[in-house]
């Protein structure tokens, strides 16, 4: 059996103007499929990034990661990080 994973890289804030899915229900399907999905929100915690919406989105609580910038993403300590924890 193949691992599928899917990575999710947000803002961290879902826009909730107009019509919109709650994010535990649009990110429900993969996850009943076995798709196993890692959220990275980019950003200020707290500020910008909404822990809570990266935990929806996220098939557990320990593939949530956050990253300052897109520049700290490049950083290889944290390409290591990823691969240790998925």
């Amino acid at each position: 059996m193949k691992i599928q994973i899917a990575f999710v890289i947000t803002d961290g804030k879902q826009t909730k103007t107009g019509q919109y899915t709650p994010l535990a229900r649009a990110s429900e399907l993969l996850k009943k499929k076995g798709v196993q999905i890692v959220a990275i929100g980019v950003g200020e915690l707290r500020t910008v990034v909404d822990y809570t919406e990266l935990l929806d989105i996220a098939s557990s609580n320990e593939y949530v990661f956050l990253a300052r910038s897109f520049d700290e993403l490049q950083n290889p300590a944290n390409a290591r990080v990823f691969r240790r924890r998925v």
